[in-house]
């Protein structure tokens, strides 16, 4: 079974959020995507809705969609959200199955262009990655 990890502040989530995990689930053939709201985003300098918020909003975004599971582990754990503790958790919780972590362009270049770079090795063991690119100019239909 093949599992994709989207995960995000989602202040709020919009249609490129749920577009990027349509195509995921396509291309990489996953079972279930995994929603994953950001407790405390370590990264964001401004002002986001609290945690509570942003979890009905995914909540109420993915209402229609068997296919896809919101998951709060970022906002019952303590202190600041990071990625690659989130991954550990998950591959723990998911032992055999084939785990994607995917990754929107704006994310990549905060995840890999900042002082990220110590913890890159720990979730690059962890996940296969998918990087799905923005398309300027192009609007879904």
């Amino acid at each position: 079974m093949s599992l994709g990890i989207l995960g995000g502040t989602f202040n709020p989530i919009h249609r490129a959020h749920l577009r990027l995990a349509e195509v995921a689930c396509a291309e990489l053939a996953l079972t279930r995507m995994l929603f994953v709201p950001a407790g405390d985003p370590p990264l964001k300098h401004s002002a986001v809705a609290p945690a509570h918020h942003r979890l009905a909003m995914v909540r109420l975004a993915l209402a229609d969609r068997s296919d896809c599971e919101v998951l709060d582990v970022e906002l019952t754990r303590q202190g600041p959200s990071y990625t690659v503790d989130t991954l550990a958790l998950l591959h723990e919780r998911h032992p055999g199955e084939r785990l994607w972590f995917i990754v929107g362009a704006v994310s990549v270049a905060l995840f890999f262009g900042i002082a990220l770079v110590v913890t890159i090795r720990g979730v690059g063991e962890l996940r296969d990655l998918m990087v799905g690119a923005e398309r300027r100019g192009k609007r879904d239909p």
